[in-house]
């Protein structure tokens, strides 16, 4: 179907369904929930970064008033249980693995008693030698966390591995080598952990709560309770700010259901902004060797890379995944790439907006850029000369299909939309020392995310006045899921967008349908969504059919109407078609095909001022175009692109989380000291689709695919690279503070 073809799919421009009801505030999140007799939860956190958990007194906590149960890691030395996808415990009656993790747990009357009453709790620590840096963590000697060492799996290597490197080399005319480091950072939602859980007069336990993944805490709590999942219910509203650190149970929502389990009363806990800061997701640290061949004309003839990835105190997300971005930009002749995870005494790691890619973009893309540097070519013409994927190419590892390829499409309309060959000039010859200089970068971006990766399920149900309810547990992050469903069903069926309510408040109101995680819910919950409408429109059809006395084949689906063909005058409402039973419902499933690996792509370039006195850098200017499959609803795409925008502005210039090396303790465990960009930092921003429309079986949701994380990844390099371009420096670590500027620049 064209785009002239369609009524609301790339169209509709109407509000948010919840949109109103946010900017009005009234939307409930975790820490707005409240009931009678409810109980307030803190938590005890370790102040060392290792070490042995000997004993705990709580007697001194438990005697004071108002407060009603202590829970400390002896309390759950013989229980199996981890937190999903990871080693944790729900404490740790071994030894704690970093500064800042959980320790003991307090309900009281109040959360001023319970805060007061941690500080009666006497733990004894035996403290331990650690390891902060990820290289340290793989030698021999370093202090082990784990059972089994510091390297996460067995085997201990992910690799990947194409052609004959050692060939490619020989054949090189040039050999570059370098190593690259990104740094740590924190998630930063606006709104930390919280969550009220009560057993209520249905005998079934409630939390209320901020999730990405409703069904996620409820399956946890199931396991942890010994009880049905039927028996539990997460309601979840909108999830607001989550980016991959709300996508399941934590340990503060388990201990505060034991605790509501253990007193029968609600328990409510909100964690402060530097306990997130400790206990939340971290985007985790990456350091990758790198050594190229390539001929003086730009042609690379090898590539290898060592990458090792820092998992924090517990494995939760393979740093492997980086590799994406490394293997499937450019159709390498020959590589080889080894992936480690490696943990170290650091704060947890997992997945914070695209995942590992932003870390491999700003170093497959930093190493592109500096290979162009060496032979002082076009960093544009260099990457097109090294053969970017193209519609029809298979994957190189495992020989799959890939459905759609939009990434030429993406760097020749960014070059245009960017007026690059007018604005790029080679690196200076000599690096400025004083004044503002002025650069541009590029950067391309290939990732699964957006693909679709999981199942997907969804229940549509016909109503008497002719509407459509969706149910589905595809959970609203603020990236207009509602919508999206909305507008994909509504066009399938010829409904108004009006007409559509998407019902997904709770895990009652909907199968589970995964996390909403790596951008998969447009194409995964889209698709389910899309399958069950297209048999809600057979069944339709089928009905209009008896009543017109024609086949299925015959009729045509008009605006809430279904209509003879050739014969429009012949039709009947669809209103008429539902208005008694038997009902219409369907359940549409939805799994992604075998053989097939889904990616998404995108190019950002972007302007930069330098200014060689203070070294800041301001960013003047971003072009960002990405491969959407389809736009279907075009404000959340272009807000989803300036958000993402924005956070890569962060990670390429000024967040971190520093360790302190005596101790082991956060230096800027608050949001003064690990600061995220403001406002008054947003540049301009250009923003345009590519649209590489996929069919069934890959797609029954007109053709999208998702495009919440991409944006963050390309922009770090393209701002980086643009500070090369300006002052003829590139930097091996991440962020590019003003200090590492003047420092580059010989100031300081």
């Amino acid at each position: 179907m064209s785009q002239q073809e369609f009524r609301l799919v790339g169209k509709y421009n109407g509000p948010r369904i919840t949109g109103a009801k946010a900017a009005a505030g009234a939307i409930k999140y975790g820490w707005d929930f409240n009931l009678p007799n409810q109980l307030y939860m803190r938590i005890l956190r370790s102040p060392y970064a290792h070490a042995k958990v000997t004993a705990v007194d709580a007697s001194a906590a438990l005697a004071m008033k108002g407060v009603h149960g202590v829970l400390t890691p002896f309390d759950f030395k013989d229980s199996p249980v981890r937190l999903a996808g990871t080693t944790m415990m729900i404490l740790p009656y071994d030894k704690v693995r970093y500064a800042g993790e959980e320790v003991c747990a307090v309900v009281a009357d109040d959360p001023y008693i319970a805060e007061e009453a941690l500080s009666k709790i006497k733990v004894t620590y035996e403290p331990l030698p650690y390891v902060l840096d990820v290289e340290e963590a793989i030698k021999p000697d370093a202090p082990q966390l784990h059972e089994g060492g510091n390297i996460v799996r067995t085997p201990t290597t992910v690799t990947y591995k194409v052609g004959d490197t050692a060939k490619g080399f020989a054949e090189a005319e040039l050999t570059v080598e370098f190593k690259l480091k990104s740094q740590t950072i924190q998630h930063n939602n606006i709104g930390t952990y919280a969550a009220l859980v009560s057993w209520e007069k249905d005998g079934r336990l409630h939390m209320w709560t901020d999730a990405q993944y409703m069904h996620g805490p409820r399956n946890t709590l199931a396991t942890v309770l010994g009880i049905p999942q039927s028996r539990i219910c997460v309601h979840a509203e909108l999830c607001g700010g989550g980016f991959g650190d709300k996508s399941g149970a934590q340990r503060c929502h388990i201990l505060a259901a034991i605790f509501a389990t253990k007193t029968g009363r609600p328990v409510k806990f909100k964690l402060t902004r530097e306990d997130n800061l400790l206990q939340g997701l971290h985007r985790w640290t990456c350091v990758t060797y790198f050594k190229f061949g390539l001929k003086k004309d730009g042609t690379v003839t090898a590539f290898e890379a060592k990458n090792y990835s820092n998992a924090g105190a517990y494995y939760s997300v393979w740093g492997s995944g980086m590799a994406t971005e490394q293997l499937y930009i450019y159709k390498w002749p020959n590589f080889l790439v080894d992936c480690y995870d490696v943990y170290t005494n650091t704060p947890r790691t997992g997945p914070l907006r695209c995942v590992a890619d932003p870390q491999s973009c700003w170093m497959i893309e930093t190493a592109m850029d500096r290979l162009a540097f060496q032979l002082n070519m076009d960093p544009i013409a260099f990457r097109l000369k090294n053969n970017m994927f193209t519609q029809g190419d298979k994957d190189p590892v495992t020989g799959n299909r890939i459905p759609s390829i939009g990434q030429p499409q993406c760097i020749n309309r960014a070059k245009e939309l960017a007026e690059w060959d007018k604005k790029w000039k080679p690196w200076p010859k000599t690096k400025p020392t004083s004044g503002v200089v002025r650069g541009i970068g590029v950067a391309n971006h290939c990732c699964g995310h957006g693909a679709g990766s999981l199942a997907n399920a969804a229940v549509l149900v016909m109503n008497p006045d002719g509407s459509l309810t969706i149910y589905t547990g595809a959970t609203d992050i603020g990236n207009a899921r509602r919508e999206q469903l909305a507008i994909i069903a509504a066009e399938h069926l010829g409904l108004p967008f009006e007409k559509v309510t998407v019902a997904n408040y709770s895990t009652d109101t909907g199968p589970d349908s995964g996390a909403t995680v790596g951008s998969r819910q447009t194409k995964s919950a889209g698709n389910a969504v899309g399958v069950a409408a297209l048999q809600v429109k057979d069944q339709l059809l089928a009905r209009a059919a008896d009543r017109l006395k024609v086949t299925k084949e015959e009729l045509s689906v008009g605006e809430e109407k279904i209509f003879v063909t050739k014969d429009p005058s012949k039709s009947v409402t669809i209103r008429e078609l539902v208005a008694s039973a038997p009902w219409i419902i369907a359940a549409g499933q939805w799994i992604p095909p075998a053989n097939t690996t889904q990616r998404t792509y995108g190019t950002h370039i972007a302007e930069v001022e330098v200014d060689c006195d203070t070294g800041l850098v301001k960013v003047l200017k971003v072009v960002a175009v990405h491969d959407v499959g389809r736009v279907i609803y075009r404000k959340s795409c272009l807000s989803q692109v300036h958000g993402g925008i924005i956070q890569g502005i962060g990670m390429a210039l000024q967040e971190e989380l520093l360790f302190d090396p005596q101790t082991g303790r956060p230096y800027n465990a608050s949001m003064l000291d690990h600061k995220m960009p403001l406002s008054s930092q947003a540049p301009e921003i250009v923003v345009d689709f590519v649209e590489t429309v996929e069919q069934p079986p890959d797609s029954y949701n007109h053709g999208a695919k998702g495009l919440g994380e991409p944006p963050t990844s390309p922009i770090v390099p393209a701002i980086t690279n643009a500070i090369a371009n300006a002052i003829g420096v590139y930097f091996d670590t991440l962020p590019v503070t003003p200090d590492k500027i003047l420092k580059a620049l010989g100031k300081v």
